[in-house]
Formats: structure tokens, C-alpha cells, sequence
């Protein structure tokens, strides 16, 4: 019982840690994504953008079995 109570509380504290990740200083995916649509003249907040670029690398990933960089999006 008490491994199961572990396991529990380690994926708990996983998920905190994952709230604080996204607090993070934007990628250059991101940078690249805002550069974009300021040029197309598309206003877009931070969240959005950040949405755009993991549902890009998500695809990518899934496309080509690799994963990217975490120098280029994290």
C-alpha cells in the first residue's frame, strides 16, 4: 500500500513541476511564431502561440519519429 501511495504522490509532484515549466522564457519556435504573425499583422497572445508551436512539433514528432531540439522548442 505504501508503493502505491508513492507512486501516487511522485506523479503528483511531477505535475506541479510541469505547471512551473511553463513559465519558462520562450523557445525559438516561439520567437519565430511571434515574429510571423506580427509580419502577417496576427494579433496572438503568448498562449496561443505556444498552443500553435507544441501542436507543430507535436505533428512533426508524430511525422518523422525524431524528436526536436529542446534548443528550439521545449
Amino acid at each position: 500500500m505504501d508503493a502505491l501511495k508513492n507512486m501516487v504522490g511522485k506523479k503528483q509532484s511531477a505535475g506541479t513541476q510541469q505547471t512551473s515549466s511553463t513559465q519558462q522564457k520562450p523557445d525559438i519556435g516561439d520567437r519565430i511564431a511571434e515574429f510571423a504573425s506580427n509580419k502577417a499583422g496576427i494579433h496572438s497572445t503568448a498562449d496561443q502561440r505556444e498552443k500553435a508551436t507544441d501542436g507543430l512539433r507535436g505533428a512533426y514528432e508524430k511525422q518523422t519519429g525524431n524528436k526536436v531540439n529542446s534548443k528550439i522548442s521545449n
